[in-house]
């Protein structure tokens, strides 16, 4: 790779740090059990996206259940923010960049496999700059599956068109690699009250759980996780017909739970949940 194309890190020492030993230091200090969730028949893993001081554990829970080899990982997530009026009419968008710096070393994009799909005016750094969901995963991905390449998708759907669209472009990179994991970037509710929050994240597990579609308009009253008409282009995809999401580690107060626990807080809460595609 050439280095004057490799990505620069916009939020390290903010989400999380850019010592990989300090980075090592907390791995070291979350005990997790060894049951093993990601196997053979998984196809993809939904985690949250926060702070490594809030999410870690559940960060760590899924690289470390890996047990497969994949050729490619495919990171999908949603920005915070609609879509500039100037990148309209496109709402899928890769980065130009070969790679990006991690404190394990870079981290290589699949540039082949980008380029097979993205048009040029999809090719916009600036939400991968913006968003830190994208950059937190590659230095756990660069740790954990240091020979892995990467596809990074950032994408804003909000209506069954727009997650058909999507799912073509799935359609067309698995057509090409069939050996892919998905990791999904989404939590569970949008920023919300305490007692608002709970019932959209239970809201969340349950739509999802059922293979409903996230944007349907009864859905559309319960759920307010940002990464709603992600989940629903996956499940127009053809290489993940007959598959289905499952949610069984939540984190609260950094720690693992089994369950969604009613947190008791005046503050605004998010909810963070992970989850396997199978």
């Amino acid at each position: 790779m050439n280095n004057n194309i490799i990505a620069k890190p916009y939020h390290s020492d903010i989400f999380y740090p850019s010592d990989k030993n300090e980075i090592e230091r907390m791995l070291q200090e979350i005990i997790i059990d060894d049951t093993i969730f990601i196997d053979s028949s998984s196809k993809g893993i939904l985690v949250p996206h926060a702070g490594y001081a809030f999410i870690l554990p559940l960060l760590k829970k899924a690289f470390e259940s890996i047990k497969e080899s994949y050729d490619n990982i495919i990171i999908i997530g949603s920005p915070h923010q609609e879509i500039l009026l100037k990148d309209k009419p496109y709402n899928i968008f890769c980065p130009s960049y070969e790679g990006c710096e991690t404190p394990y070393g870079d981290i290589k994009f699949n540039t082949d496999l980008i380029n097979s799909f993205a048009k040029k005016e999809m090719k916009k750094n600036s939400y991968f700059e913006e968003e830190a969901e994208f950059e937190l995963l590659y230095p756990l991905i660069k740790r954990y599956m240091p020979n892995t390449p990467v596809v990074p998708i950032c994408t804003y759907i909000t209506n069954s068109k727009e997650s058909k669209d999507f799912a073509t472009i799935l359609n067309k990179i698995y057509s090409l690699n069939s050996n892919n994991l998905l990791i999904i970037s989404a939590n569970m509710n949008s920023l919300k009250k305490d007692n608002f929050a709970y019932e959209d994240a239970v809201s969340f597990k349950t739509v999802l759980e059922s293979s409903n579609y996230l944007l349907s308009p009864e859905s559309r009253k319960l759920v307010s996780s940002c990464g709603s008409g992600i989940f629903d282009g996956i499940k127009k995809t053809k290489a993940f017909k007959n598959t289905n999401w499952e949610l069984f580690l939540f984190e609260k107060e950094s720690k693992i739970s089994k369950t969604i626990d009613k947190i008791n807080s005046k503050s605004k809460i998010v909810y963070h949940g992970l989850g396997v595609l199978k």
